[in-house]
């Protein structure tokens, strides 16, 4: 299971790159993160494989 409960990832130099995101995935669900260029689709990657830490919320 992956949980982010209110997920905020805020960068000096750039601002919020994602604020209060909230997701649940259960074992066996296949998720697609699309969206435009600067939306912050990398950098929730980043958070899920523990590359970066969350400024704030929980990630489990």
């Amino acid at each position: 299971m992956i949980l982010l409960d209110r997920v905020t990832k805020t960068y000096n130099t750039r601002g919020s790159a994602l604020e209060r995101v909230s997701l649940h995935v259960e074992p066996k669900e296949f998720v697609i993160i699309v969206g435009q260029s600067g939306a912050g689709k990398s950098t929730l990657f980043k958070l899920l494989t523990r590359e970066e830490k969350p400024t704030s919320g929980k990630i489990i």
